[in-house]
């Protein structure tokens, strides 16, 4: 089985790598680019010796003449290659809106149920509720 770098089209940047026993074939989005074992290595080291950052398929053009002969495919040209640095995007870590809720009012004691619906948008029937459970 081959194996093909995916990389996304309108940013040149390798996602992923996948191993397939038929061709692939590109859309707007995706290209398919042949990877030897050479490349492969060079690309596993980037990804080990940095994680989280994405490879630009260029970067691994300038490493790999093979990745350079299938991207390219015989043309010729003068385009140097740019090494800029593209973080994965970050992950949203999930509050527990319950739990900031009774922290305020823990630290706002004079707070009634409309300054509680200020700062939260509950609504007042539920900043009461709140009040109620989390004061003694």
């Amino acid at each position: 089985m081959a194996s093909y770098f995916v990389v996304n089209a309108p940013s040149n940047l390798i996602i992923s790598v996948v191993s397939t026993s038929y061709s692939p074939a590109d859309t707007k989005l995706t290209r398919f680019v042949l990877a030897s074992e050479k490349s492969l290595t060079a690309y596993y080291k980037h990804c080990k010796k940095n994680p989280g950052l994405l490879m630009d398929i260029g970067e691994l053009m300038s490493r790999s003449p093979h990745v350079s002969e299938q991207v390219s495919k015989g043309r010729t040209g003068t385009a140097t290659v740019q090494r800029n640095r593209y973080r994965e995007e970050a992950v949203c870590k999930p509050v527990n809106r319950e739990e900031k809720i009774r922290s305020w009012l823990e630290t706002h004691p004079s707070a009634n149920a409309w300054d509680l619906d200020y700062e939260f948008c509950l609504g007042i029937t539920v900043a009461r509720a709140y009040i109620v459970r989390y004061r003694p």
